[in-house]
């Protein structure tokens, strides 16, 4: 019988009244509405799935997902897919279920009744496969006693005895006829271990005992549809899916039976398969219906026309992390991650998807202001009626608004890009418009329609800022003023406003800081020590300012100090914040690239982009609203974001992370632990990932390698980390990942290997020369004893006299050639700490290969106030005389740029130029002086302008765009020439994103080798520059170093000191 508390609840509709018939009456164009647009991530083939139709999904134990596809079998890290087919192993045919084992093992049941078992390494393919079963495979389970059983649509069902021993030495029986159908469309394990099998004639079980199948059917179980699918929900409730049937629930509690179809709001009636998530709802896939999720007895659909990608479902599968994967007939997989996002855009009823600004007013309707015009959402009426939207108000242009405000009396403020300032008075439904036809068109800069910000006190004191200063008209009286920089305020050229719960408005001016108003109309700039420009500002429940800035991230401040900051390292999505808001328990922060919640409790980032709902992904400056059930409005480029707290979910499951390859010396190694390495196997690269499909972008990571990192290296999203050059020893390789959640990784993923010292610094090679050096003392003791007898006394005392003689001149040479060691070993730490570290300037590598132990190359970097500065310097000679002139140039270079406070590339050279020149005394005769000096390329760039200044002293540099190489040509004028001769030129180049630009010293074109024995060249350097442009600066690197050492071979030794840097913008 039917249950008809389990119908789906209607929404109601309530009559518009007199206001909102006037607002109507000012409408240029209306619009019907559909619901909000639920979030689905989603992956095809053109994120590199095989096939778009997914008959079954699964996530295994290493949090891979694997998917059976027409084209074969996939699995997916979030990131990449694999897609495997016949020629990797599997066999042929489309692949309809899937299996993991209890030993991870993944077994595959295909379309014509072949079997692929894959172990992790190889696919093995069961001899039954193809022969006795000839079928597609309908299903594949494991039961509690290690068996697993396949069956088929017409070759009945088999059971595989020993399923974990080699696939050639399988023992099974089959079933087909009998007791049982040969047409078995699925089967299903019960949680107490029975064995159900759905067929064409009904539904079977297996007697384990007996070894036969026993008819299922109960009273209560319908029999005029075709059972489709069955499942046991968490409440031992039974669920049935029919061929146009509906859905069936039997409470094995109480023995009531629900029916659920159409008629009650299921999708379809036409059930494919059927799902519990983590939360206990039930997912039902229909074929042609889309989604139906009850949960609580609401009964919620999801299909094509609010967010879900396909109407036909073939697969449900849950994730670690909560999420609902489901396989579709023709678009891949879908993911649902929660509904805590939705999304409001054109489709669902807005005038334009670029939303600038929201406001709930005090009859609960939103006012959406967009680049097209205003859409009022009114959330009372049916969907059909909720959404209207405006172009103008009585001649006044709603295009491009930017700021909607609610005053004391209830009325609405917009301010547009177009039209200026306007209000629309609630009580009358007139439209008033305050730029042109009142005393705001006095206040506003001659020249100046629109405010830069606006914001409404409790003493209905209306607050504009503009680019000259911050004008205020009291709505209730009429008084009005301005704030200038002489009034107090910071600067004139207001960037944002906010007014806080003491009754004082924060005022932000472009690159000039914050200033407070307070209630005494007093005007004060707040002390911080920087300049910044503030974008948007919030308020949380201690009081704070929460300042989003234009490029420094966020700033807090308790009107004394700056008390914390946010930035990208700590987890943001972006330094450039666009919009702030607060609840009581998180800071939401929007970027250009998502959304961040910062919760203050925890002290942890949360990340929010287009792979876990927020599909607006560029949030719009300042457009952000809390309404009054807590939910938090967001405006993007895409729509109005909704995000509601309460259906957040939960903290996820730490992201698995594991190792997925090792090179050795560039050449793959397998990971076994304990790995043993020779002395010359000391180069080597770690891959990792770290699964987690709720936000995939949102994994960053930690490493360390302990025998060689002092401590873990800095947060980073790169998934592969290089270690060359490795002494021998022991050594353990760690990485631990965080999520979108900003929750790490309790236990790091290791491994352990060691470098073997050469066979002559291992203790029984050391041991060996020593025992051999014994031997050979005392044979030669033994026989000078004996030669020593035969001579006469005087010989032997003039023997022992120069014996002793050269032994106190051996031991004097010793200490000596180890003073000068120690002093050039010494002078490399000296020089080594001299250069910067790689990581002070963001997007950066440097290849550094001293020929000796000290370098005649040195590189120098330094960032200032938004300026970065790189130097790639080749002084005269390599060794020791080249590490003095280093130290020379570096010193010079620190003294021109922070002493003498020059920025020019140009200036710069030329000042240093004369610093060498005095400090080697060159101008003095050449038999006196020196005539030395330093080769050198130099760039400054503005990170405000995106402009780089070039100056080279015989070094060009290289700017790769777009997959072509530009020269920027030196002077041929070395460091230390007469001053006056001659001044550095000094390049501008204008950058554009994806650029790199290389600089370098002599080494590495100069370098000998190759099969002929000549130089490597620079055109030869250009043609490998263009070729790894693209790649990763990091990859970059390696490929430079791997094809120096190629290159030099083992005939040819280097040359000289080998310097690259390569910088990506």
């Amino acid at each position: 019988m039917r249950n008809p508390d389990k119908s789906r609840p209607k929404k109601t509709s309530k009559p518009s009244g007199l206001l909102v018939f006037l607002v109507f009456i000012c409408i240029t164009a209306v619009r019907p509405a559909l619901s909000q647009t639920y979030f689905f991530d989603s992956y095809g083939v053109a994120d590199g799935l095989a096939q778009s139709k997914v008959y079954d999904l699964l996530q295994d134990r290493k949090g891979y997902i694997w998917m059976g596809t027409d084209a074969g079998l996939s699995s997916f890290d979030g990131h990449v897919f694999i897609n495997f087919s016949a020629g990797d192993g599997l066999a042929p045919g489309a692949i309809r279920v899937l299996l993991e084992d209890r030993e991870g093992r993944i077994w595959s049941g295909h379309h014509d009744g072949q079997v692929s078992l894959f172990d992790g390494e190889n696919f093995h393919i069961p001899p039954f496969s193809g022969n006795e079963l000839s079928t597609h495979i309908s299903s594949i389970i494991e039961t509690e006693a290690g068996e697993i059983w396949i069956t088929t649509v017409g070759n009945g069902t088999m059971k595989i005895i020993n399923p974990y021993d080699n696939p050639d030495d399988f023992t099974w029986e089959h079933y087909s006829g009998g007791t049982i159908s040969p047409r078995i469309f699925e089967s299903h394990k019960g949680r107490d271990g029975t064995l159900y099998f759905i067929t064409d004639m009904g539904i079977s079980t297996y007697n384990r005992q007996e070894n036969i199948f026993t008819p299922f059917r109960p009273e209560w179980l319908p029999r005029y549809f075709q059972i489709t699918c069955m499942f046991e929900d968490s409440r031992n409730n039974m669920w049935f899916g029919t061929y146009n049937g509906g859905l069936y629930k039997y409470n094995t509690t109480d023995g009531e039976l629900t029916i659920y179809d159409a008629r009650d709001g299921l999708s379809h009636n036409w059930i494919s398969c059927i799902f519990e998530d983590d939360e206990g709802a039930i997912w039902i896939g229909t074929w042609g219906g889309g989604i139906t999720r009850i949960r609580d007895q609401q009964i919620t659909v999801y299909d094509v026309d609010n967010g879900m990608t396909d109407n036909m479902i073939r697969a449900f599968a849950g994730d670690k992390e909560g999420n609902v994967l489901i396989g579709t007939n023709e678009n891949g997989i879908a993911i649902y991650k929660g509904e805590h996002l939705v999304s409001y855009q054109m489709a669902d009823g807005l005038v334009d998807n670029q939303v600038w600004a929201v406001y709930q007013d005090r009859s609960q309707r939103f006012w959406i202001g967009t680049q097209g015009g205003i859409t009022l959402f009114d959330p009372s009426l049916p969907d059909n009626e909720a959404f209207s939207s405006f172009t103008s108000f009585d001649h006044f242009s709603l295009e491009r608004v930017r700021l909607i405000r609610g005053d004391q009396n209830g009325n609405i403020w917009i301010s547009t890009d177009v039209a200026g300032v306007g209000m629309y008075n609630t009580s009358t439904g007139r439209f008033r418009d305050y730029t042109t036809d009142f005393i705001l068109g006095d206040l506003l800069p001659r020249g100046s329609v629109s405010p830069t910000a606006m914001e409404i006190d409790d003493n209905n004191n209306l607050w504009l800022g503009t680019n000259s200063f911050v004008a205020w008209y009291n709505i209730d009286t009429g008084d009005n003023g301005i704030f200038t920089q002489g009034s107090g305020i910071a600067g004139n050229d207001i960037s944002s406003l906010f007014y806080d719960t003491q009754g004082r408005l924060w005022v932000g001016s472009a690159g000039r800081g914050i200033a407070i108003i307070d209630e005494n109309m007093t005007a004060s700039p707040v002390e911080l020590d920087e300049q910044f420009t503030p974008l948007c500002m919030t308020e949380d429940t201690a009081g704070n300012i929460w300042i989003g800035t234009e490029s420094h991230g966020v700033i807090v401040t308790d009107g004394s100090g700056i008390i914390k900051r946010l930035e990208v390292a700590d987890g943001l999505l972006g330094n450039y914040i666009s919009l702030i808001i607060s609840d009581d328990e998180n800071i939401y922060i929007g970027t250009s690239r998502g959304l961040n919640r910062y919760n203050l409790k925890k002290d942890r980032i949360f990340t929010y982009t287009r792979h876990n709902g927020f599909t607006g992904i560029e949030a719009v400056r300042n457009a952000a609203y809390r309404d009054n059930r807590g939910r938090l409005w967001f405006g993007t480029v895409m729509g109005a974001m909704v995000y509601e707290p309460e259906l957040s979910p939960v903290e996820l499951a730490e992201s698995h992370t594991h190792f997925t390859r090792l090179r050795v010396n560039y050449v793959d190694r397998d990971l076994q632990e304990g790995l043993q390495l020779s002395y010359r196997e000391n180069s080597l690269i770690f891959d990792y990932n770290s699964i987690s499909l709720t936000n995939p972008g949102a994994v960053r990571f930690r490493v360390m390698l302990e025998g060689a990192d002092p401590d873990w290296r800095p947060v980073t999203r790169e998934t592969s980390a290089i270690y060359p050059g490795l002494s021998p020893g022991r050594y353990t390789f760690r990485v631990m990942a965080t999520n979108s959640q900003d929750i790490w990784n309790t236990e790091p993923a290791s491994f352990s290997f060691r470098i073997r010292p050469p066979w002559y610094a291992s203790w029984w090679g050391i041991t060996s020369f020593i025992i051999a050096g014994i031997i050979t003392i005392v044979l030669y003791i033994k026989i000078r004893e004996r030669n020593l007898i035969r001579e006469k006394r005087v010989l032997e005392e003039k023997v022992e006299e120069r014996t002793r003689e050269i032994s106190e001149k051996n031991i004097l040479l010793a200490m000596k050639n180890k003073d000068i060691t120690d002093s050039i070993n010494y002078a490399k730490r000296l020089q080594d700490a001299i250069l910067p570290a790689e990581d002070i300037i963001d997007d950066i590598f440097v290849l550094f290969r001293p020929k000796d132990i000290v370098s005649g190359d040195f590189y120098w970097m330094l960032r200032s106030n938004g300026t970065d500065m790189i130097a790639a310097v080749d002084c005269t000679g390599h060794g020791v005389p080249g590490a003095f002139m280093s130290l020379i140039g570096h010193n010079g270079l620190n003294k021109v740029v922070k002493e003498m406070k020059i920025t020019e590339p140009g200036k710069i050279l030329d000042k240093l130029n004369e610093e060498v020149y005095h400090t080697l005394h060159q101008n003095v005769e050449v038999s006196e002086g020196v005539r030395d000096g330093m080769d050198m390329s130099l760039i400054v760039y503005n990170q405000d302008n995106n402009i780089v200044e070039y100056a080279g002293a015989y070094n060009s540099l290289y700017l790769v765009r777009n997959g072509e190489l530009a020269e920027y040509k030196a002077d041929k004028l070395a460091i230390g020439h007469e001053p006056g001769e001659q001044n550095y030129s000094n390049h501008e180049i204008e950058i554009k994103p994806g650029d790199t630009i290389y600089i370098f010293s002599d080494g590495f074109a100069d370098q000998f080798g190759g099969d002929r024995g000549k130089k490597f060249m620079s055109k030869n350097l250009k043609r490998l520059l263009t070729d790894i442009s693209s790649r990763p600066l990091t990859e970059q690197k390696v490929v430079l170093e791997k094809t120096l050492l190629e290159w030099m071979g083992n005939d040819y030794e280097q040359l000289d000191d080998v310097l690259i840097i390569g910088k990506r913008f």
